[in-house]
This record gives structure tokens, C-alpha cells and sequence, in this order.
């Protein structure tokens, strides 16, 4: 069993390196293998970079850090030479296809301590978050806000974030307070990783200095308070001040310690008299160390004091805070402490050991990892005891997480999955024929959003009393799948719909129908339909001799649902009013356009910003770009797609009302498109006429997809809708330069 701490343990921060140190040891001694991911966070990583001023446009700042340039790095070679001695960490991970790989090599992951879940501390990283674990590996421990609550907007992210993680621990009652407002849901608090070991453990690392007795202050905030206080104290005692500062010119009439190494600072805090400190790990190694101390807390706005506030209150310690230049210097009773102390950590002694219970091991862990899971739902509608949910995401896409307490090992839910077993066939199956076609009802073509195919079909199963399962706009304009048994339900799964549909549970209600000898038509993408056959199979229901007809389209990828919500709450607050219906690629404005259009206070507008996004393939789902379904070898009896080469193959056919291309995949589908030849106009063509990129390939994984994403996240939906509108306009530009180019070389060869 091994365990990957994702932490702040990079951070030129003494109480980053040691709590990360410390939290190991802990583990260590519970007989816990772990490593402290050696994540190099951009922002990180470029905050604590000596010289990162512009000399032009910050001269005095770039001076400045020049001067202390050699200083600092000084400091970062101690830093690095205790983490190379101290610390068992991974290689080096810097991407986010590299952390994702870690999901083969750690049982679980731990988020903390320290303020990981402060987004502006980390630059709105989300690997603090463990974004990129399978979500059944997901823990934290001791984690920290470093805020009393979620700053405003960011609720959802937050939300979205923590949503599945299996166990969350955090530092601060206020963080517990977060986790419950959030997501309704209990977290445990327990003490910060420094407390689990020690006063001999940490003597044993530290480098002690030559004298003792000494005032020590320590401040992350500058306080003339503290200073005044430290003075007298110092005076009382008949000693000097020892000031831990990373300062080169000096204020003070004090022994300046800077730029020190973490055993260092450990050994000044170990030999002190008495300590002054406005720092949380001030606080902790204060009593640690069983020293005499006062603690101020800081004055600027946001100063993360919730931490400690909840410790000197959780331990009866208020009396030592600094209140009008005093505190009351009653004598700390060390050994209640101490015990204390100890009876916390044996709550996370129990806490950490849960999450490596032997008895834990057998239990089923969803997903595999994110780029192989569709979100089909067949894992959570097998599970006989309810034990898989759904939950999303930070992109806003659905994936199962195991209830450990309800799971009974059954293994029903690895079985069921079609999408983790299914390779992308090297040398295809072609289909067994394929056609371009549309309906002879005009009013029922143009309600489709190409030839009306899927209305043909569906007729004339509604004539026969079945039921058509499709995907539809619900009344809250979300996009699921639904059950109809009349036209009119029917009517509302025809269309495009350019959103992830959510299946719901009409996996079990295509069981119930098939069981109660209801013909079915089932329509959907590849892997949603492979997910229903796979669950149909597993629960051994019968579905052969025609009873159930399946029909998926030829699919580039399924966006999120969250970027269609925005969407909509952005045409709402751009008109003032609530969207009451949505169109994808209305036909009106041409068959193959891709203009959306909203209805709103009786009024149609019409809008390419959702399109623009699509267009750029930074928003699908992340499975969808290793999608092994994009070939010409289907799963579904009939695919179904846009005729967009019908000029070239069948030029005589009006087209501007929209032909489907229908690649018919198994006799059954043969026999379907047969018995309504009759309301349509058909033509069968070699496939080869009609390919398209994702008959052949998934698309292609956008570069700079984690950008987008973390743009959205920290600017908006509105943000990165006007970038992507900027982006296809220029590249309909260039492609428009690129075809008058091939026009006008043709005139010349011509002539």
C-alpha cells in the first residue's frame, strides 16, 4: 500500500518543509509507505524564483531582488539539500499527463496539510485539489482553507472540487464549517502534521545554536506591537532578541538569523527562552518545544488567523495572545498539553489508518482514470447495493465513486464496463451497407437537424406500441436521456443536442421495457450504447430477435454540461430574462450552419458563442480524445450522421434542408431501414464517399486544453467564450484566404 502526498513542500516556507516532513515520518511509523509527489507547481515555483522582476518596467523592485539574489538562493540550496536528506519524494512531475500517470503507481493520495485549499496560495492550482486522482483515492489530511469562508464567486468551484473526494480532513474548525456549508456532507478536524511528532524527534534533526536563554521573534507580518513586546521581555530576562528575518538591511538593534536552513530554524525555536510570533508554525513549535510565548494575529485583511484562533482555543491557550501590548503570563501546563496532543493524535492515527484498511482492499475503486470513463452510468445501474454515485467534476462531467461502507466486492461494476475494454479495432470492420437518405415529410425533416432518419425509424416503432429512448432539452434545459412512448415525447429527442447527455437510469428502464415484451429504440453515442448492451447482457436480459434497435451517431465529442449551463445563465443576464428553449444548429439559417438559437421573453435570438467553444475541442470530455469508438466499426445496428459530401456524391439532391449519411451495421439494422424505405428517399453509396475524421479517429487532444480550463476557472465562462469566438474567426479567415488561393491558382492553370 503506498500513499502520494500532494503538498506545499517546494514553498521556501519553514513550516511547508517541515509539516510536509513531519506528515511522513507519522505515516512512516504507522507502517505507511508514502512519497511527497514532487510536483513543481508553475506558480510555485516562479513565486519563489530569486529574480523575476522586469528591469524595465520594475527597476527598483528587480534591483532589489538582485541584491538579495544570492541570498536567496543560498536559502533554496538549503531547502533542497533537507529535502534530498529528509524527505522520500517521487521524480520529478511538472505536467498534468504526468500526474495523471501517478494513478498506476499510489493505492491513495493525501491533500495537505498546510493551505492547499487556499486557490490564490497556489495560483488556482487544481492539483492541490488532486484533480487529476481517480476519485476513490482522493483524501486529504489536515487541509487548510487559510480563510474563515469561500471567497465570493468561487462557491461552485470549490464545490466542484471537493465533491468526490472520499475523506476530508481539515486543520481548522472553520474549514470543517466550509466543507458542511458546501457539500452537506461531515469532515473530521485534526492537528496540524507537526504535532504527531515529537520534541526528541524534531531535537534529533535540529541544528542548534550556541547560546540559549534568547527572546526569538518570529513575524510574517511586521508588528510594532510584537517588537515593543519582545524588547521588554528581552530587558526582563536580562537577554537578547534573536529576530528570524530574511533581511539584509537592518532595523533593529537585534541578532538577525536569516535566510536559514528548516533544521536550523528548528534549533533556534529549541534553545529559545521565550517566543514572539504572529506565524501558525511560530505557534506550533512554541509548544512543541514547551516554550513561554505570545502570539498576535495578523492585522491585514484576509491574514489566515482561523488557524490560530481554533488552536489556542481548542487548548485553552488564549491567555498567552497579545491584547493592548500584554498578555497574562500564568504558566502553561505543558503535561495537559501534552495530553491532549496525544489524544489528537491517536484521532488521526485511527483517521489515516482507515484509509489502508486491509479490510478496505477488496472493495471496488471507479473510475479507472478520467480518459477512460464515459460516464455511461452502467457501473452505478448494475450495483445491486446502491454503493456508486455520480458526482461531478471540476469540468463539470459525471463519474462514479464507490460507497466503501456499502460495497459488497462484487465486482459487477468492473464487469459491466464496456468503455475500459473497448480497443480501438486496427483494421475496422466496414459497415454491412450505408446510404445517404431523407424523409418525405418535409415538416419532419426540417424539424431533424439533418435528413429525418431517426424520425423514420422511430414512427414506425411508435406504431407497433414502443418505446424510443433519446436525448432531449429537459425542462431546465439540461440535456438527458428520456423515455417516450408517443410523437410528441418524441419530437423533443429530435436534434442536435452538442452537450454530454446524462443517461439517468434508463439503462434499468430499458430492462423493465424489454422484460415486459416492449419494442425499444435506443439512441445515443457509441459508448452510451456500448454501456446499455454491456448492462443488458450483464443482467441477462433477453434483447435479441429485433426487440431492441440501437442507433448512435457519428460523434467528435461530448461537451460539458457545466459550459452549456453557463452559457445559458450568460444569455439570461445578457437579456434580462431566463432562456425559455434552446435550438442547436438551427435550420433556418441553413443546414449547415451552426448557429444556436434561444427563446427568451417570446423572442428568438441567436448566438454562435457556445458553437466557437465546441469548435475548439476544449471542452469535451477528456475520454473523448482517446475515444475508442471512432471508426467505422460500429456498435449500434444504425449510425447515423450529416450527408456533408452529398453535393459531390449525389448532386441532383436538394440538400439544403439536410441529408443523413446511415451506415447500417448489423442485419437487424438492415431489415429496419428496409421496412420504411417507403416514407424515405434513399440512395445506398460506398461508404468511402461520405468519411469523416471521427470514422476514423478520436479528435485530436487540443494543446492547450489546460489552459482553457484554468482560464475558465480563474475568468470565466464569458472569458473564454470571447477568446474562442477571436480564434475560429481567424481561422475561418485563413481558410477562406486558403481557398481563394486554390481558386485563383486554378484560373491561372486554366488559362
Amino acid at each position: 500500500m503506498k500513499v502520494g502526498i500532494i503538498t506545499f513542500h517546494r514553498a521556501l516556507n519553514y513550516g511547508a518543509v517541515l509539516q510536509a516532513y513531519a506528515l511522513q515520518q507519522y505515516l512512516k511509523s504507522l507502517d505507511i509507505e508514502s512519497e511527497i509527489v514532487d510536483y513543481r507547481s508553475p506558480y510555485i515555483e516562479y513565486f519563489y524564483k530569486p529574480i523575476k522582476a522586469n528591469p524595465i518596467k520594475s527597476p527598483k523592485v528587480f534591483g532589489k531582488e538582485l541584491m538579495y539574489a544570492s541570498s536567496n538562493s543560498r536559502k533554496r540550496k538549503s531547502f533542497e539539500q533537507f529535502i534530498e536528506k529528509y524527505l522520500k519524494v517521487s521524480k520529478i512531475i511538472k505536467t498534468k499527463d504526468e500526474l495523471q500517470q501517478l494513478n498506476a503507481e499510489y493505492d491513495f493520495f493525501i491533500a495537505g496539510s498546510d493551505q492547499v485549499w487556499n486557490l490564490k496560495w497556489s495560483g488556482f492550482d487544481k492539483t492541490f485539489f488532486l484533480d487529476f486522482a481517480e476519485s476513490w483515492k482522493k483524501h486529504s489530511y489536515a487541509a487548510s482553507f487559510g480563510f474563515d469562508e469561500i471567497p465570493s464567486g468561487e462557491e461552485s468551484a470549490y464545490c466542484t472540487l471537493l465533491s468526490d473526494f472520499q475523506r476530508i480532513s481539515v486543520r481548522e474548525k472553520t474549514g470543517s464549517r466550509i466543507v458542511e456549508d458546501l457539500l452537506q456532507r461531515d469532515s473530521t478536524v485534526h492537528i496540524d502534521p507537526t504535532c504527531l511528532i515529537d520534541k526528541e524527534q524534531w531535537e534529533k534533526i535540529s541544528v542548534k545554536p550556541s547560546e540559549c536563554g534568547y527572546v526569538l521573534l518570529y513575524t510574517l507580518e511586521q508588528s510594532d506591537d510584537l517588537h515593543q513586546f519582545a524588547q521588554r521581555i528581552a530587558e526582563k530576562r536580562n537577554t537578547k532578541i534573536i529576530y528570524i528575518a530574511d533581511a539584509l538591511k537592518r532595523t533593529y538593534d537585534y541578532d538577525y538569523r536569516g535566510f536559514l536552513s528548516p533544521t536550523e530554524f528548528l534549533g533556534l525555536f529549541a534553545k529559545a527562552g521565550y517566543v514572539v510570533t504572529n506565524s501558525f508554525h511560530g505557534l506550533m513549535f512554541s509548544v512543541i518545544f514547551e516554550k513561554d510565548f505570545c502570539l498576535q494575529c495578523q492585522k491585514k485583511a484576509g491574514a489566515p488567523n482561523s488557524r490560530l484562533v481554533d488552536f489556542v482555543q481548542s487548548y485553552e491557550l488564549e491567555n498567552r495572545v497579545l491584547s493592548n501590548g500584554k498578555i497574562d503570563e500564568k504558566e502553561i501546563d505543558y503535561s495537559r498539553i501534552k495530553q491532549m496532543m496525544h489524544n489528537e493524535s491517536e484521532k488521526s492515527r485511527s483517521y489515516l489508518l482507515s484509509i489502508v484498511d486491509k479490510e478496505k482492499r477488496q472493495f471496488i475503486h471507479l473510475p479507472y482514470a478520467k480518459e477512460k470513463c464515459c460516464g455511461c452510468r452502467a457501473c452505478e445501474q448494475i450495483c445491486p447495493k446502491s454503493a456508486i454515485s455520480m458526482n461531478e467534476d471540476a469540468e463539470g462531467f459525471l463519474y462514479p465513486a464507490v460507497n466503501h461502507d456499502a460495497c459488497i466486492g462484487c465486482k459487477k461494476c468492473l464487469q459491466v464496463c464496456a468503455f475500459h475494454k473497448k480497443e480501438h479495432p486496427e483494421f475496422p470492420k466496414p459497415p454491412l451497407k450505408s446510404f445517404v437518405a431523407y424523409i418525405n415529410d418535409e415538416a419532419k425533416r426540417i424539424r431533424s437537424r439533418s435528413g429525418g432518419v431517426f424520425t423514420a425509424v422511430t414512427d414506425s416503432f411508435l406504431k407497433q406500441n414502443g418505446v424510443i429512448y433519446g436525448v432531449a432539452l429537459r425542462s431546465d434545459l439540461s440535456v438527458g436521456h428520456v423515455r417516450a412512448d408517443n410523437e410528441r415525447d418524441r419530437d423533443l429527442q429530435c436534434g442536435s443536442k452538442y452537450v454530454q447527455s446524462d443517461t439517468n437510469n434508463t439503462f434499468r428502464k430499458v430492462a423493465e421495457d424489454l422484460k415486459c415484451g416492449r419494442k425499444v429504440v435506443y439512441s445515443g453515442t457509441a459508448c452510451q450504447i456500448d454501456g446499455l448492451l454491456s448492462f443488458l447482457k450483464d443482467t441477462k436480459t433477453p434483447y435479441e430477435n429485433g426487440q431492441l434497435v440501437t442507433m448512435d451517431i457519428v460523434c467528435h465529442g461530448v461537451m460539458s454540461p457545466k459550459l452549456w449551463k453557463d452559457n445559458l445563465d450568460e444569455m439570461s443576464s445578457r437579456y434580462g430574462a431566463p432562456v425559455e428553449d434552446a435550438l442547436f444548429r438551427d435550420k433556418s439559417f441553413g443546414w449547415d450552419t451552426h448557429i444556436e438559437s434561444y427563446k427568451i421573453q417570446n423572442t428568438i435570438v441567436s448566438s454562435t458563442r457556445y458553437s466557437n467553444i465546441f469548435y475548439g475541442h476544449k471542452g469535451l470530455r477528456p475520454a473523448c480524445y482517446y475515444c475508442p469508438y471512432a471508426s467505422v466499426e460500429r456498435v449500434a445496428d444504425i449510425t447515423l450522421a450529416d450527408a456533408w459530401e452529398i453535393k459531390r456524391t449525389v448532386s441532383d439532391w436538394d440538400s439544403s434542408r439536410g441529408i443523413s449519411f446511415v451506415m447500417v451495421n448489423s442485419r437487424l439494422g438492415e431489415d429496419i431501414l428496409n421496412n420504411i424505405q417507403s416514407v424515405m428517399t434513399i440512395k445506398e453509396i460506398d461508404y468511402k464517399q461520405m468519411m469523416q475524421p471521427n470514422l476514423v479517429s478520436a479528435t485530436a487532444l487540443p494543446k492547450d486544453r489546460t489552459k482553457f480550463w484554468n482560464e475558465y476557472d480563474q475568468k470565466g465562462f464569458s472569458y473564454v467564450a470571447d477568446k474562442s469566438v477571436r480564434t475560429q474567426k481567424q481561422i475561418r479567415n485563413k481558410n477562406m484566404a486558403k481557398s481563394l488561393i486554390v481558386k485563383v491558382l486554378r484560373k491561372i492553370r486554366l488559362k
